[in-house]
């Protein structure tokens, strides 16, 4: 490869790296920081995106186990929790066995707990072991602390106007 082509080359590089970089070329001190800018913007991007298909899902009832992603799962959880919660004055919680029931028994021991620790990430919902001898690990949700619970009631009624 001749000099003026590698020249080339790394230009087209600096071009899309400052130009998938937020802000001018000027405002980092070198490429290495628009670098680290580009991929912290993809991480916070993947991370809205899985969010967002959280409720774009409009029945995930509909959808087949093996189809759901884990922020789909997570969701369903986390919709239980909530509808159970307004039937019981606010607050509810599910064990491993709801978690699996609510999944058909499809997922492992391992996998129902992990959806139950990634669905209390998130304010009003919980993680942990009541106190005392035996208790079992659940997930719960108090209404009160959640900031967005319109955001479940659209996903639940745009699920039910669906199935008229």
């Amino acid at each position: 490869m001749s000099e003026a082509s590698e020249a080339l080359d790394h230009a087209a590089i600096r071009q899309l790296i400052y130009g998938l970089a937020s802000g001018d070329p000027e405002d980092y001190d070198n490429i290495v920081d628009a670098v680290h800018e580009v991929v912290e913007e993809n991480r916070r991007l993947r991370e809205e995106v899985a969010e967002l298909q959280e409720l774009v899902d409009p029945d995930p009832g509909a959808t087949e186990y093996q189809q759901l992603t884990k922020p789909q799962k997570v969701s369903r959880v986390r919709s239980a929790l909530v509808e159970e919660a307004e039937k019981r004055g606010g607050r509810a919680a599910l064990h491993y066995d709801d978690v699996k029931w609510l999944f058909d028994g499809h997922p492992s021991a391992g996998h129902c707990y992990d959806l139950m620790e990634r669905a209390a990430d998130m304010d009003g919902f919980a993680y942990d072991r009541p106190s005392g001898e035996g208790g079992q690990k659940r997930v719960r949700v108090n209404l009160d602390g959640v900031n967005d619970l319109e955001r479940f009631h659209a996903v639940n009624n745009r699920s039910t106007e669906e199935g008229r």
